[in-house]
Protein backbone atom coordinates (compact mmCIF):
# COMPACT_ATOMS: atom_id res chain seq x y z
CA UNK A 1 0.00 0.00 0.00
CA UNK A 2 1.39 3.41 -1.02
CA UNK A 3 1.27 5.90 2.04
CA UNK A 4 3.21 8.67 0.11
CA UNK A 5 -0.06 10.52 -0.56
CA UNK A 6 -1.23 10.39 2.79
CA UNK A 7 2.13 11.50 4.09
CA UNK A 8 1.84 14.40 1.44
CA UNK A 9 -1.84 15.34 2.47
CA UNK A 10 -0.61 15.43 6.56
CA UNK A 11 2.36 17.73 5.37
CA UNK A 12 0.51 20.20 2.89
CA UNK A 13 -0.59 23.61 4.20
CA UNK A 14 -3.47 23.36 4.09
CA UNK A 15 -3.93 20.05 6.67
CA UNK A 16 -1.91 22.08 9.01
CA UNK A 17 -3.81 25.11 8.83
CA UNK A 18 -7.03 23.13 9.56
CA UNK A 19 -4.99 21.10 12.32
CA UNK A 20 -4.31 24.85 14.09
CA UNK A 21 -7.74 25.55 13.57
CA UNK A 22 -9.27 22.96 15.56
CA UNK A 23 -6.30 23.38 18.34
CA UNK A 24 -7.47 26.96 18.45
CA UNK A 25 -11.19 25.82 18.50
CA UNK A 26 -10.96 23.44 21.42
CA UNK A 27 -9.63 25.98 23.39
CA UNK A 28 -12.28 28.65 22.80
CA UNK A 29 -15.52 27.55 21.47
CA UNK A 30 -15.88 23.57 22.20
CA UNK A 31 -15.16 24.73 25.92
CA UNK A 32 -18.71 25.42 25.91
CA UNK A 33 -19.15 21.91 26.79
CA UNK A 34 -18.42 23.41 30.66
CA UNK A 35 -22.40 25.26 30.42
CA UNK A 36 -23.79 22.01 28.82
CA UNK A 37 -22.36 19.34 30.94
CA UNK A 38 -23.66 21.77 34.59
CA UNK A 39 -27.04 21.88 32.99
CA UNK A 40 -27.79 17.83 32.57
CA UNK A 41 -25.46 17.21 35.47
CA UNK A 42 -27.49 19.36 37.91
CA UNK A 43 -30.12 16.41 38.75
CA UNK A 44 -27.66 14.34 39.42
CA UNK A 45 -25.76 16.17 42.01
CA UNK A 46 -28.70 17.60 43.79
CA UNK A 47 -28.15 15.36 46.36
CA UNK A 48 -24.68 16.23 47.11
CA UNK A 49 -25.52 20.16 47.06
CA UNK A 50 -28.63 19.48 49.69
CA UNK A 51 -25.95 17.94 51.84
CA UNK A 52 -23.89 20.77 51.40
CA UNK A 53 -25.85 23.90 51.49
CA UNK A 54 -28.42 21.91 53.64
CA UNK A 55 -31.47 22.86 51.44
CA UNK A 56 -32.36 22.64 47.96
CA UNK A 57 -33.11 26.35 47.10
CA UNK A 58 -29.46 27.32 48.99
CA UNK A 59 -28.11 24.57 46.70
CA UNK A 60 -29.63 25.94 43.51
CA UNK A 61 -28.24 29.12 44.27
CA UNK A 62 -24.99 28.50 44.72
CA UNK A 63 -25.01 25.83 41.36
CA UNK A 64 -26.07 29.41 38.84
CA UNK A 65 -23.62 31.13 41.20
CA UNK A 66 -20.86 28.62 39.95
CA UNK A 67 -22.13 28.13 36.20
CA UNK A 68 -22.49 32.27 35.85
CA UNK A 69 -18.54 32.19 37.58
CA UNK A 70 -17.76 30.92 33.60
CA UNK A 71 -19.07 33.97 32.15
CA UNK A 72 -17.32 36.41 34.45
CA UNK A 73 -13.63 35.18 33.63
CA UNK A 74 -14.48 34.89 30.20
CA UNK A 75 -14.98 39.10 30.58
CA UNK A 76 -11.67 38.74 32.40
CA UNK A 77 -9.72 36.79 30.18
CA UNK A 78 -10.74 39.46 27.36
CA UNK A 79 -9.62 42.33 29.11
CA UNK A 80 -6.04 40.59 30.08
CA UNK A 81 -5.79 39.69 26.43
CA UNK A 82 -6.63 43.24 25.20
CA UNK A 83 -3.59 44.68 27.27
CA UNK A 84 -1.09 41.39 26.26
CA UNK A 85 -1.58 41.76 22.24
CA UNK A 86 1.20 44.12 21.48
CA UNK A 87 3.81 42.38 23.97
CA UNK A 88 2.68 39.21 23.32
CA UNK A 89 1.12 38.66 19.82
CA UNK A 90 -1.20 36.26 19.06
CA UNK A 91 0.12 32.74 19.97
CA UNK A 92 1.52 33.12 22.85
CA UNK A 93 -1.93 34.18 24.32
CA UNK A 94 -3.57 31.12 22.87
CA UNK A 95 -0.63 29.08 25.10
CA UNK A 96 -1.46 30.94 28.07
CA UNK A 97 -5.10 30.41 27.67
CA UNK A 98 -4.51 26.59 27.00
CA UNK A 99 -2.70 26.24 30.05
CA UNK A 100 -5.49 28.18 32.30
CA UNK A 101 -8.04 25.77 30.79
CA UNK A 102 -6.46 22.85 31.79
CA UNK A 103 -5.78 23.85 35.27
CA UNK A 104 -9.26 24.91 35.47
CA UNK A 105 -10.88 21.26 34.04
CA UNK A 106 -8.71 20.10 36.94
CA UNK A 107 -9.72 22.04 39.52
CA UNK A 108 -13.61 21.44 38.72
CA UNK A 109 -13.27 18.01 38.60
CA UNK A 110 -12.36 17.17 42.39
CA UNK A 111 -15.34 18.86 43.53
CA UNK A 112 -16.42 15.74 45.47
CA UNK A 113 -12.53 14.53 46.42
CA UNK A 114 -11.37 16.53 48.53
CA UNK A 115 -13.29 18.81 51.77
CA UNK A 116 -12.62 22.05 49.52
CA UNK A 117 -13.78 21.00 46.47
CA UNK A 118 -16.75 23.27 46.28
CA UNK A 119 -14.70 26.08 46.67
CA UNK A 120 -12.05 24.38 43.67
CA UNK A 121 -15.07 24.02 41.01
CA UNK A 122 -15.92 27.77 41.81
CA UNK A 123 -12.62 29.04 41.12
CA UNK A 124 -11.81 26.26 38.08
CA UNK A 125 -14.70 27.45 37.04
CA UNK A 126 -13.43 30.97 36.89
CA UNK A 127 -10.25 30.09 35.65
CA UNK A 128 -11.66 28.13 32.34
CA UNK A 129 -13.81 31.56 31.97
CA UNK A 130 -10.11 33.26 31.59
CA UNK A 131 -8.71 30.73 29.67
CA UNK A 132 -11.47 30.89 27.53
CA UNK A 133 -11.70 34.30 27.00
CA UNK A 134 -8.24 34.64 25.94
CA UNK A 135 -7.96 32.10 23.16
CA UNK A 136 -11.50 33.12 22.43
CA UNK A 137 -10.32 37.23 21.74
CA UNK A 138 -6.45 35.83 19.97
CA UNK A 139 -7.45 32.41 18.40
CA UNK A 140 -10.72 35.07 16.47
CA UNK A 141 -8.12 37.09 15.52
CA UNK A 142 -5.94 34.50 14.41
CA UNK A 143 -8.60 32.32 12.75
CA UNK A 144 -9.08 35.36 10.79
CA UNK A 145 -5.82 35.88 9.63
CA UNK A 146 -4.59 32.93 8.99
CA UNK A 147 -6.73 31.64 6.17
CA UNK A 148 -7.13 33.33 2.38
CA UNK A 149 -9.61 35.39 1.98
CA UNK A 150 -11.44 32.99 -0.07
CA UNK A 151 -12.22 30.87 2.36
CA UNK A 152 -12.19 33.33 5.62
CA UNK A 153 -15.87 32.90 6.11
CA UNK A 154 -15.87 29.42 6.33
CA UNK A 155 -12.68 29.05 8.73
CA UNK A 156 -14.29 31.75 10.97
CA UNK A 157 -17.55 29.71 10.74
CA UNK A 158 -15.95 26.32 12.56
CA UNK A 159 -16.26 28.26 15.98
CA UNK A 160 -20.04 27.73 16.25
CA UNK A 161 -19.69 24.41 14.99
CA UNK A 162 -17.29 23.17 17.80
CA UNK A 163 -19.25 25.20 20.16
CA UNK A 164 -21.93 22.85 19.50
CA UNK A 165 -19.71 20.16 19.30
CA UNK A 166 -18.68 20.56 22.77
CA UNK A 167 -22.62 20.78 23.53
CA UNK A 168 -23.62 17.99 22.15
CA UNK A 169 -20.68 15.95 23.52
CA UNK A 170 -21.74 17.29 27.27
CA UNK A 171 -25.30 16.15 26.90
CA UNK A 172 -24.19 12.50 25.54
CA UNK A 173 -21.62 12.31 28.66
CA UNK A 174 -23.52 13.43 31.24
CA UNK A 175 -26.48 10.51 30.42
CA UNK A 176 -27.32 8.93 33.63
CA UNK A 177 -25.98 5.54 32.07
CA UNK A 178 -22.52 7.32 31.47
CA UNK A 179 -21.62 10.04 34.08
CA UNK A 180 -25.31 11.43 35.20
CA UNK A 181 -25.48 9.76 38.34
CA UNK A 182 -24.49 10.56 41.82
CA UNK A 183 -21.66 8.21 42.06
CA UNK A 184 -19.76 9.77 38.87
CA UNK A 185 -21.15 13.15 37.85
CA UNK A 186 -18.29 15.30 39.27
CA UNK A 187 -15.82 12.93 36.29
CA UNK A 188 -17.73 14.46 33.19
CA UNK A 189 -16.05 17.56 34.12
CA UNK A 190 -12.74 16.63 33.43
CA UNK A 191 -13.26 15.29 30.09
CA UNK A 192 -11.75 17.84 28.31
CA UNK A 193 -8.04 17.53 29.47
CA UNK A 194 -7.97 14.27 26.86
CA UNK A 195 -8.74 16.88 23.86
CA UNK A 196 -6.92 20.32 25.25
CA UNK A 197 -3.19 18.26 26.09
CA UNK A 198 -3.08 17.22 22.62
CA UNK A 199 -4.03 20.73 21.27
CA UNK A 200 -1.64 22.80 23.50
CA UNK A 201 1.42 20.53 21.97
CA UNK A 202 0.49 20.95 18.80
CA UNK A 203 -0.08 25.02 19.24
CA UNK A 204 3.45 24.55 20.50
CA UNK A 205 4.66 23.89 17.17
CA UNK A 206 3.08 26.06 14.97
CA UNK A 207 4.17 29.10 14.00
CA UNK A 208 2.67 32.97 14.98
CA UNK A 209 -0.03 34.49 12.68
CA UNK A 210 2.14 35.45 10.04
CA UNK A 211 0.01 38.87 9.17
CA UNK A 212 0.81 39.81 12.70
CA UNK A 213 4.32 39.38 11.92
CA UNK A 214 3.96 41.23 8.46
CA UNK A 215 2.58 44.65 10.01
CA UNK A 216 5.11 43.97 12.95
CA UNK A 217 7.39 44.56 10.42
CA UNK A 218 9.41 41.24 10.75
CA UNK A 219 8.56 40.07 6.91
CA UNK A 220 11.01 37.31 6.91
CA UNK A 221 9.04 35.46 9.72
CA UNK A 222 5.86 36.43 8.41
CA UNK A 223 6.92 34.26 4.82
CA UNK A 224 7.90 31.43 6.54
CA UNK A 225 4.93 31.72 8.62
CA UNK A 226 2.93 32.13 5.06
CA UNK A 227 4.17 29.09 4.09
CA UNK A 228 3.07 26.65 6.78
CA UNK A 229 -0.66 27.56 6.12
CA UNK A 230 -0.80 28.52 2.68
CA UNK A 231 -0.12 27.49 -0.89
CA UNK A 232 2.17 29.16 -2.74
CA UNK A 233 -1.14 31.02 -4.68
CA UNK A 234 -2.81 32.07 -1.92
CA UNK A 235 0.19 33.05 -0.20
CA UNK A 236 0.75 35.82 -3.13
CA UNK A 237 -2.25 36.79 -2.88
CA UNK A 238 -2.26 37.66 0.80
CA UNK A 239 0.66 39.36 0.77
CA UNK A 240 -0.51 41.69 -1.50
CA UNK A 241 -3.58 42.08 0.86
CA UNK A 242 -0.99 42.71 3.95
CA UNK A 243 0.32 44.93 2.36
CA UNK A 244 -2.28 46.90 1.13
CA UNK A 245 -3.58 46.93 5.37
CA UNK A 246 -0.05 48.19 6.26
CA UNK A 247 -0.01 51.24 3.84
CA UNK A 248 -3.77 51.83 5.34
CA UNK A 249 -2.58 51.57 8.43
CA UNK A 250 0.52 53.79 8.12
CA UNK A 251 -1.86 56.44 6.13
CA UNK A 252 -4.54 56.66 8.82
CA UNK A 253 -1.90 56.76 11.54
CA UNK A 254 -0.59 59.90 9.91
CA UNK A 255 -4.04 61.11 9.48
CA UNK A 256 -4.91 61.09 13.02
CA UNK A 257 -1.63 62.38 13.68
CA UNK A 258 -2.48 66.01 11.36
CA UNK A 259 -5.86 66.15 13.32
CA UNK A 260 -4.41 66.33 16.57
CA UNK A 261 -6.29 63.16 18.05
CA UNK A 262 -3.18 60.85 17.89
CA UNK A 263 0.22 60.20 17.26
CA UNK A 264 2.70 58.20 14.73
CA UNK A 265 4.66 55.43 17.40
CA UNK A 266 8.19 55.65 17.28
CA UNK A 267 10.64 53.64 18.90
CA UNK A 268 10.51 55.23 22.26
CA UNK A 269 6.73 54.57 22.78
CA UNK A 270 7.20 50.93 21.32
CA UNK A 271 9.36 49.92 24.45
CA UNK A 272 7.37 51.22 26.74
CA UNK A 273 5.47 49.56 29.37
CA UNK A 274 2.72 46.65 29.36
CA UNK A 275 -0.11 49.34 29.56
CA UNK A 276 1.58 52.35 27.88
CA UNK A 277 2.74 49.67 24.67
CA UNK A 278 -0.23 50.84 22.75
CA UNK A 279 -0.46 54.61 23.02
CA UNK A 280 -2.35 54.13 19.20
CA UNK A 281 -4.59 51.69 20.33
CA UNK A 282 -6.00 53.93 23.33
CA UNK A 283 -6.01 57.20 21.30
CA UNK A 284 -7.88 55.79 18.94
CA UNK A 285 -10.94 54.40 21.31
CA UNK A 286 -12.76 58.36 20.49
CA UNK A 287 -12.20 57.53 17.08
CA UNK A 288 -15.80 57.18 14.63
CA UNK A 289 -13.61 53.79 12.42
CA UNK A 290 -12.89 52.41 15.62
CA UNK A 291 -16.89 53.10 17.61
CA UNK A 292 -18.99 52.45 14.91
CA UNK A 293 -17.99 48.51 14.55
CA UNK A 294 -17.49 48.46 18.13
CA UNK A 295 -21.37 49.42 18.74
CA UNK A 296 -22.40 47.23 15.89
CA UNK A 297 -20.45 44.12 17.20
CA UNK A 298 -21.26 44.33 20.77
CA UNK A 299 -24.85 44.01 20.37
CA UNK A 300 -24.24 41.25 17.79
CA UNK A 301 -22.44 39.39 20.42
CA UNK A 302 -24.07 39.64 23.20
CA UNK A 303 -27.82 38.90 21.76
CA UNK A 304 -27.01 36.36 19.43
CA UNK A 305 -27.16 33.30 22.02
CA UNK A 306 -30.12 34.33 23.89
CA UNK A 307 -32.16 30.89 22.69
CA UNK A 308 -28.38 28.71 23.35
CA UNK A 309 -28.24 30.72 27.35
CA UNK A 310 -31.94 29.11 27.94
CA UNK A 311 -31.47 26.00 26.39
CA UNK A 312 -28.66 24.63 26.83
CA UNK A 313 -27.69 25.92 30.86
CA UNK A 314 -30.73 25.56 31.93
CA UNK A 315 -32.93 22.84 29.79
CA UNK A 316 -32.93 19.52 31.66
CA UNK A 317 -34.34 21.57 34.52
CA UNK A 318 -36.96 22.98 32.18
CA UNK A 319 -38.51 19.83 31.24
CA UNK A 320 -37.76 18.22 34.16
CA UNK A 321 -40.40 21.22 35.55
CA UNK A 322 -42.65 20.21 32.84
CA UNK A 323 -43.10 16.22 33.32
CA UNK A 324 -40.40 14.46 32.18
CA UNK A 325 -38.57 12.50 34.81
CA UNK A 326 -34.89 13.03 35.13
CA UNK A 327 -33.51 10.59 32.91
CA UNK A 328 -36.47 11.69 30.06
CA UNK A 329 -34.96 15.66 30.65
CA UNK A 330 -31.44 14.12 30.39
CA UNK A 331 -32.13 12.74 26.85
CA UNK A 332 -34.33 15.18 25.64
CA UNK A 333 -31.35 17.54 25.84
CA UNK A 334 -29.24 15.50 24.49
CA UNK A 335 -31.74 14.61 21.17
CA UNK A 336 -32.10 18.98 21.57
CA UNK A 337 -28.65 19.07 20.61
CA UNK A 338 -28.27 16.53 18.14
CA UNK A 339 -29.65 18.66 15.23
CA UNK A 340 -27.93 21.79 15.56
CA UNK A 341 -24.47 19.95 15.40
CA UNK A 342 -25.62 18.20 12.20
CA UNK A 343 -27.25 21.41 10.40
CA UNK A 344 -23.97 23.39 12.26
CA UNK A 345 -21.12 21.27 10.85
CA UNK A 346 -23.34 20.76 7.20
CA UNK A 347 -23.18 24.62 6.70
CA UNK A 348 -19.65 25.01 6.64
CA UNK A 349 -19.35 23.61 3.47
CA UNK A 350 -21.71 26.41 1.90
CA UNK A 351 -21.18 28.86 4.20
CA UNK A 352 -19.17 31.47 2.13
CA UNK A 353 -22.26 30.92 -1.29
CA UNK A 354 -24.57 33.14 1.59
CA UNK A 355 -24.70 36.77 2.45
CA UNK A 356 -23.34 36.94 6.06
CA UNK A 357 -26.77 39.07 6.93
CA UNK A 358 -28.96 36.75 5.68
CA UNK A 359 -28.05 34.10 7.89
CA UNK A 360 -28.45 36.25 10.61
CA UNK A 361 -31.58 37.75 10.24
CA UNK A 362 -33.38 34.99 8.86
CA UNK A 363 -32.81 32.36 11.65
CA UNK A 364 -33.42 35.06 14.52
CA UNK A 365 -36.66 35.75 12.85
CA UNK A 366 -37.25 32.28 12.86
CA UNK A 367 -36.42 31.73 16.61
CA UNK A 368 -38.85 34.31 17.68
CA UNK A 369 -41.71 32.74 15.50
CA UNK A 370 -40.78 29.68 17.99
CA UNK A 371 -39.81 31.28 20.75
CA UNK A 372 -43.80 32.90 20.43
CA UNK A 373 -45.19 28.96 19.98
CA UNK A 374 -43.45 27.57 22.56
CA UNK A 375 -45.08 29.61 24.91
CA UNK A 376 -48.17 28.73 23.47
CA UNK A 377 -47.70 24.98 23.72
CA UNK A 378 -46.30 25.65 27.31
CA UNK A 379 -49.48 27.23 28.51
CA UNK A 380 -51.64 24.77 27.15
CA UNK A 381 -49.91 21.95 28.48
CA UNK A 382 -50.01 23.75 31.96
CA UNK A 383 -53.97 22.99 31.68
CA UNK A 384 -53.07 19.06 31.78
CA UNK A 385 -52.57 17.41 34.95
CA UNK A 386 -51.31 14.66 33.16
CA UNK A 387 -47.48 13.36 33.79
CA UNK A 388 -46.68 14.56 30.18
CA UNK A 389 -48.64 15.78 27.76
CA UNK A 390 -48.50 16.02 23.78
CA UNK A 391 -48.06 19.20 24.07
CA UNK A 392 -45.10 19.13 26.41
CA UNK A 393 -43.71 16.99 24.04
CA UNK A 394 -43.22 19.18 21.68
CA UNK A 395 -41.30 21.51 24.31
CA UNK A 396 -37.67 19.21 23.25
CA UNK A 397 -38.65 19.74 19.49
CA UNK A 398 -39.09 23.40 19.87
CA UNK A 399 -36.17 23.94 21.89
CA UNK A 400 -34.45 21.99 18.87
CA UNK A 401 -36.08 24.33 16.14
CA UNK A 402 -35.06 26.96 18.11
CA UNK A 403 -31.36 25.75 18.97
CA UNK A 404 -30.51 25.34 15.04
CA UNK A 405 -31.73 28.93 14.35
CA UNK A 406 -29.30 30.12 16.83
CA UNK A 407 -26.60 27.55 15.69
CA UNK A 408 -26.57 29.73 11.98
CA UNK A 409 -27.04 33.10 13.10
CA UNK A 410 -24.04 32.21 15.50
CA UNK A 411 -22.17 30.91 12.61
CA UNK A 412 -22.51 34.14 10.80
CA UNK A 413 -22.35 36.83 14.03
CA UNK A 414 -18.83 34.64 15.59
CA UNK A 415 -17.70 35.20 11.58
CA UNK A 416 -18.98 39.72 10.67
CA UNK A 417 -17.49 40.58 14.50
CA UNK A 418 -14.30 40.18 13.69
CA UNK A 419 -14.46 40.98 10.22
CA UNK A 420 -15.94 44.54 10.99
CA UNK A 421 -12.73 45.77 12.92
CA UNK A 422 -9.70 47.08 11.16
CA UNK A 423 -5.84 45.63 11.64
CA UNK A 424 -5.24 47.76 14.07
CA UNK A 425 -7.98 47.88 16.44
CA UNK A 426 -8.98 44.10 15.96
CA UNK A 427 -7.83 42.50 19.59
CA UNK A 428 -8.98 45.12 20.99
CA UNK A 429 -12.41 45.65 19.55
CA UNK A 430 -13.01 41.69 19.67
CA UNK A 431 -12.15 41.67 23.23
CA UNK A 432 -14.20 44.75 24.16
CA UNK A 433 -17.22 42.75 22.01
CA UNK A 434 -15.88 39.12 23.88
CA UNK A 435 -16.44 41.10 27.48
CA UNK A 436 -19.72 42.70 26.78
CA UNK A 437 -20.89 39.08 25.63
CA UNK A 438 -19.46 37.66 28.44
CA UNK A 439 -21.04 40.20 31.27
CA UNK A 440 -24.40 40.10 29.70
CA UNK A 441 -24.16 35.87 29.62
CA UNK A 442 -23.13 36.04 32.77
CA UNK A 443 -26.13 38.37 34.27
CA UNK A 444 -28.60 35.86 32.27
CA UNK A 445 -26.80 32.52 34.36
CA UNK A 446 -26.89 34.36 37.01
CA UNK A 447 -30.87 35.54 37.03
CA UNK A 448 -32.62 32.52 34.42
CA UNK A 449 -32.44 29.87 37.50
CA UNK A 450 -34.29 31.94 39.73
CA UNK A 451 -36.80 33.48 37.03
CA UNK A 452 -37.70 30.31 35.81
CA UNK A 453 -38.91 29.02 39.19
CA UNK A 454 -40.54 32.44 39.90
CA UNK A 455 -42.13 33.18 37.13
CA UNK A 456 -42.55 29.59 34.84
CA UNK A 457 -40.62 29.38 31.61
CA UNK A 458 -43.41 30.95 29.35
CA UNK A 459 -43.43 34.24 31.04
CA UNK A 460 -38.89 34.20 30.64
CA UNK A 461 -39.46 33.57 26.77
CA UNK A 462 -41.35 36.51 26.19
CA UNK A 463 -38.66 39.30 27.03
CA UNK A 464 -35.92 36.51 25.12
CA UNK A 465 -38.73 36.79 21.90
CA UNK A 466 -38.75 40.54 22.02
CA UNK A 467 -34.57 40.26 22.13
CA UNK A 468 -34.79 37.95 18.51
CA UNK A 469 -37.72 40.84 16.96
CA UNK A 470 -34.97 43.82 17.95
CA UNK A 471 -32.02 41.81 17.28
CA UNK A 472 -33.35 41.02 13.59
CA UNK A 473 -33.95 44.65 12.90
CA UNK A 474 -30.68 46.12 14.34
CA UNK A 475 -29.14 43.87 11.88
CA UNK A 476 -31.19 45.04 9.12
CA UNK A 477 -30.72 48.54 9.47
CA UNK A 478 -27.27 48.65 10.95
CA UNK A 479 -25.13 45.58 10.05
CA UNK A 480 -23.29 45.71 6.91
CA UNK A 481 -22.27 42.71 4.33
CA UNK A 482 -18.60 41.98 5.15
CA UNK A 483 -18.36 38.72 2.89
CA UNK A 484 -15.40 38.72 0.69
CA UNK A 485 -14.72 42.29 1.91
CA UNK A 486 -11.44 44.06 2.73
CA UNK A 487 -11.48 45.61 6.35
CA UNK A 488 -11.31 49.20 4.27
CA UNK A 489 -14.54 48.61 2.24
CA UNK A 490 -16.56 47.45 5.71
CA UNK A 491 -14.84 50.70 7.72
CA UNK A 492 -16.47 52.42 4.75
CA UNK A 493 -20.33 50.51 4.56
CA UNK A 494 -19.94 51.30 8.15
CA UNK A 495 -19.26 55.04 7.87
CA UNK A 496 -21.93 55.21 5.05
CA UNK A 497 -24.57 53.35 6.74
CA UNK A 498 -24.02 55.72 9.87
CA UNK A 499 -24.20 58.84 8.02
CA UNK A 500 -27.24 57.80 6.84
CA UNK A 501 -28.80 56.95 10.39
CA UNK A 502 -26.63 59.33 12.87
CA UNK A 503 -27.70 58.45 16.52
CA UNK A 504 -25.75 62.18 17.27
CA UNK A 505 -28.09 64.15 14.87
CA UNK A 506 -29.78 66.43 17.00
CA UNK A 507 -26.34 67.19 18.52
CA UNK A 508 -24.92 70.64 17.63
CA UNK A 509 -21.48 70.77 15.75
CA UNK A 510 -19.89 72.43 18.81
CA UNK A 511 -20.89 70.00 21.39
CA UNK A 512 -19.61 67.27 19.19
CA UNK A 513 -16.09 68.46 18.75
CA UNK A 514 -15.98 69.37 22.43
CA UNK A 515 -16.92 65.56 23.23
CA UNK A 516 -14.46 64.04 20.56
CA UNK A 517 -11.86 66.17 22.04
CA UNK A 518 -12.74 64.98 25.74
CA UNK A 519 -12.95 61.43 24.27
CA UNK A 520 -9.91 61.69 23.10
CA UNK A 521 -7.70 61.23 26.35
CA UNK A 522 -7.24 57.53 27.21
CA UNK A 523 -8.35 57.97 30.92
CA UNK A 524 -11.61 59.72 29.87
CA UNK A 525 -12.19 57.09 27.18
CA UNK A 526 -11.24 54.11 29.35
CA UNK A 527 -13.85 55.49 32.19
CA UNK A 528 -16.69 56.08 28.87
CA UNK A 529 -16.04 52.09 27.58
CA UNK A 530 -16.90 50.64 31.44
CA UNK A 531 -20.18 53.48 31.46
CA UNK A 532 -21.44 52.09 28.37
CA UNK A 533 -21.03 48.33 29.13
CA UNK A 534 -22.54 49.22 32.84
CA UNK A 535 -25.67 50.91 31.33
CA UNK A 536 -25.70 48.00 28.70
CA UNK A 537 -26.20 45.38 31.60
CA UNK A 538 -28.35 47.79 33.78
CA UNK A 539 -30.58 48.28 30.67
CA UNK A 540 -31.01 44.59 30.40
CA UNK A 541 -31.92 43.38 33.51
CA UNK A 542 -34.51 46.53 33.47
CA UNK A 543 -35.79 45.35 29.92
CA UNK A 544 -36.03 41.51 31.04
CA UNK A 545 -37.15 42.22 34.89
CA UNK A 546 -39.70 44.76 33.81
CA UNK A 547 -41.13 43.16 31.35
CA UNK A 548 -41.92 39.50 33.62
CA UNK A 549 -43.30 41.56 36.29
CA UNK A 550 -45.63 43.66 33.49
CA UNK A 551 -46.43 40.12 32.55
CA UNK A 552 -47.52 39.06 35.97
CA UNK A 553 -48.59 41.93 37.83
CA UNK A 554 -50.35 44.61 35.31
CA UNK A 555 -51.62 42.94 32.58
CA UNK A 556 -53.87 40.30 34.37
CA UNK A 557 -55.00 38.70 31.01
CA UNK A 558 -51.56 38.38 29.73
CA UNK A 559 -50.79 36.62 33.23
CA UNK A 560 -53.53 34.21 33.37
CA UNK A 561 -51.67 32.96 29.40
CA UNK A 562 -48.04 33.15 30.45
CA UNK A 563 -47.70 32.39 34.57
CA UNK A 564 -48.96 29.06 35.04
CA UNK A 565 -47.71 26.40 37.51
CA UNK A 566 -45.30 24.42 36.22
CA UNK A 567 -45.87 20.35 36.19
CA UNK A 568 -44.33 18.81 38.90
CA UNK A 569 -46.18 21.97 41.11
CA UNK A 570 -49.30 20.80 39.40
CA UNK A 571 -48.79 17.16 40.47
CA UNK A 572 -47.93 18.20 43.87
CA UNK A 573 -50.92 20.17 44.43
CA UNK A 574 -52.91 16.71 43.38
CA UNK A 575 -51.12 14.72 45.63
Amino acid sequence: MNLLPLFSMASSPTWRLIQVVVAINIGSHFMLYLDGVVDNLLPAAKSFLIKHYGSEDEGNRNWELMVSLRMYGLALGCLLSMFLSRRWGRKPQVILGMILNITGVLLTSIIMLIPGGLAAAHLGRFVNGCGQGIVQTAGTVMLLELPPRRCRGTVLATMTVFACMGELLSMTISLEEIFGNEARWHWAMAVPIFVLIPSLLLLLNAPESPRYLFMERRSELAIKSLAYYQSPTDAEKTISDMQAELAHSENDTDVNANSGVTKRRDSREEKESLLGSSPVRKSRIAEPRFLRPLFVGCVLHSLVHLDDWLWISYSTHIFERHGFSVTQSQKASLVMSLPQSILSIGLISIFDKFPRKTLLVVPTVASALIGAISIFSLRFSAKDHTDVSLSSCLLPFLAALDLCMAGVAGESAFTVVPELFLYQDRILGTAICGIAQSLFGGFLLNYLLSAINRFGTAAVLVPFVSGNIFYALFTIFYVPETSMKSPQEVADLLERTFSRRPLSGFVPDKLRDVARRILAKPAVSAAWQVIVLVSQLVICFLFINCTLIAVTYIFPRASSILVVPDRHILRSAKD
